[in-house]
Parts: structure tokens; C-alpha cells; sequence
């Protein structure tokens, strides 16, 4: 398991938002820094747990129909996996994927 290095990983982050113009909505953007820093909140933990309501709280996104978008499509994109709660009471867990081009994976 390779430890995420927070700066790295939000430059190499933005170096994909910028390659990626057509994905990299503000939506997007605002949730994986959300992300990034549980991640950091967690001690860089490979998944954490991000309740759904708290997410969209910090990501700034009012529908959970765009929060859902948001996370299929980073998932899509290899930017997190997702693994979804076993129940409605089960918060789901989020793993970054590792994005830093100056080291070898």
C-alpha cells in the first residue's frame, strides 16, 4: 500500500483538471478536496468512511442525484473506488487512488 502524500496528491490532482477540462466540473473538483481531506483527517487511511450527507456538506453540492454523478464518474475516471454502505445506517467507504506522476506506483 502506497501512503498518499497530501500535496502531491492535490498537484497531481489539478495537473488532471487541467488535462481534463471536459471533466473536471466544479462539483468535481470542491468533493475530491473534500475528500482529500478526510483522507487527511483519517491519518491517510487506504479507505475511509464518508457519510453521504456530510460529503455533500463539504463538497458543497445540494442533490444527491449530482453526488452520486460525482462519484460514479470519479470512480470511472480513477480517481476514488467507492464502496457503497451495507444499509442506509452504514456510512460508505472512499479510497483515493494514488495519482502522483513523480514516483513510480
Amino acid at each position: 500500500m502506497i501512503k498518499i502524500n497530501g500535496f502531491e496528491q492535490m498537484k497531481s490532482f489539478y495537473s488532471w483538471v487541467f488535462e481534463n477540462p471536459d471533466k473536471a466540473r466544479a462539483t468535481i473538483v470542491s468533493l475530491y478536496m473534500f475528500f482529500l481531506n478526510q483522507n487527511n483527517r483519517a491519518m491517510w487511511t487506504e479507505w475511509f468512511k464518508c457519510p453521504y450527507d456530510l460529503a455533500m456538506q463539504g463538497g458543497c453540492i445540494g442533490s444527491k442525484s449530482t453526488y452520486y454523478n460525482c462519484l460514479k464518474d470519479m470512480q470511472k475516471w480513477g480517481l476514488i473506488k467507492y464502496k457503497q454502505g451495507e444499509n442506509l445506517h452504514k456510512a460508505p467507504l472512499i479510497k483515493l487512488i494514488y495519482l502522483s506522476k513523480s514516483e513510480p506506483l
